[in-house]
């Protein structure tokens, strides 16, 4: 049965599959944080996989998130002091959903990401800065001597009659 036909059934002691706008990493922390595939995206069947915005994942150093259910986010931790913390300053909002010797899954409300992605460490996205339009003006400013104008200012008579020969030579 299709995957779309079972997320219409519904059962009494099953929950109902989620909607696909459920929980988008990308389109609410696309911008600031790194996003991956979940690696299981490629292996399996199309016609069998769940809606795209499910195999969203944001590496972190320790760990990464993932979408778990409606608003819900899911954090898989990999150092148990990264875990301690978070349930020590989170305490009644962060649950242990499954813990392991050396892993664990926390689920959490997706309103605290970027307070638990801060102490996960949580990939950002490289890139350049946006400079504010006084920084671009100084840049112009400290770029014009240097602009093209036919001859570079900095160069010395000996330089410059160096460069008319080679430009003689080659024309």
């Amino acid at each position: 049965m299709p995957l779309k036909e079972l997320s219409n059934t519904k059962s009494s002691n099953s929950k109902q599959l989620p909607e696909a706008n459920s929980f988008d990493l990308k389109k609410f922390f696309g911008k600031e944080y790194t996003i991956a595939f979940d690696e299981s995206y490629k292996y399996e069947k199309p016609e069998f996989r769940s809606p795209i915005e499910f195999y969203y994942t944001i590496p972190a150093k320790h760990g990464h998130f993932y979408p778990h259910d409606g608003s819900t986010i899911a954090f898989w931790c990999t150092a148990n002091r990264i875990k301690g913390q978070i349930l020590r300053l989170f305490k009644g909002e962060v649950t242990l959903h499954v813990e392991g010797d050396d892993e664990s899954i926390l689920l959490f409300d997706g309103a605290l990401f970027l307070e638990i992605a801060k102490i996960a460490k949580a990939k950002k996205k490289r890139g350049r800065k946006k400079l504010s339009e006084k920084e671009k003006k100084g840049f112009v400013e400290l770029g014009k001597p240097y602009r093209f104008t036919g001859k570079s200012p900095h160069l010395t008579g000996q330089e410059s009659n160096f460069s008319t020969l080679s430009e003689e030579r080659y024309c």
